[in-house]
């Protein structure tokens, strides 16, 4: 795995575990409680399972056999137990976001213009995906889901990219969200939008409004060759979100 780069705020999009096991979620804690950075944001991908407990309960044995053949094995007991191994830790490893929002406090005042911080919005939907988590089957509970972004969010974390934006898989396809895309270019228009997903997609693209981020980690060989985006979005609101550095 490529280092990860110091800065203020780290985010990752999603996809922190394989299936979402106690265990895996546990490393990955592990791994980013380490890391250097004042803040931390995190939101779940389709991968991380137990997130999802509907759709665990129906689906999770085919991802763990071996957990639900132990007749006393509780699905719902332990998207529970993953979930608080997610959300609470002593001190607090990193945020996590599902249709939620939280606002970064910048740790230094520019006295050039006023502030109340950045805020940021995270959820882990996406158009149906093979059989994975956090799927949604309809345009319109897609657009339920994205109509939960308020207008006032600065970065947006969705684990799916928005259709035709760095969302093109290695057969030629488009996957990402039209909803999402319609949702962004009309009437959210964060300045920063980050998401993961299509691995093929790593990279980045500025609308001249917003500049969107795929930041998988792995390529699509499941490697996790793909070197981390560092972006500079300056306090002032009316400046845009610029790329600072792409590691090669």
């Amino acid at each position: 795995m490529q280092p990860v780069p110091p800065g203020d705020v780290l985010i990752h999009a999603g996809d922190f575990s394989s299936t979402g096991t106690l265990r895996e979620i546990k490393r990955f804690k592990e791994f980013i409680d380490v890391l250097p950075h004042p803040q931390k944001i995190v939101i779940a991908g389709n991968h991380d399972i137990t997130l999802q407990p509907d759709f665990y309960q129906g689906n999770g044995r085919e991802f763990h056999p071996k957990l639900f053949r132990d007749i006393t094995f509780d699905p719902i007991k332990y998207c529970e137990e993953c979930r608080e191994a997610v959300c609470i830790s002593e001190p607090p490893a990193y945020t996590y976001l599902q249709d939620s929002s939280m606002v970064i406090i910048p740790p230094v005042a520019d006295s050039s213009f006023s502030s109340s911080g950045i805020e940021v919005y995270g959820a882990p939907w996406q158009p149906e995906f093979c059989n994975w988590a956090f799927n949604l089957y309809s345009e319109s509970e897609l657009k339920g889901k994205w109509d939960l972004i308020p207008n006032s969010t600065d970065i947006l974390i969705t684990h799916g990219p928005p259709r035709m934006i760095l969302d093109k898989t290695d057969d030629g396809v488009f996957t990402g969200c039209a909803q999402l895309r319609d949702a962004i270019v009309e009437r959210v228009k964060p300045r920063l939008h980050i998401f993961g997903h299509i691995h093929e997609g790593h990279g980045t693209h500025f609308d001249g409004t917003t500049m969107y981020v795929n930041a998988c980690t792995c390529t699509s060989e499941y490697r996790p060759n793909n070197p981390a985006i560092v972006v500079d979005l300056p306090l002032d609101p009316t400046l845009p979100a610029q790329v600072v550095h792409l590691q090669e």
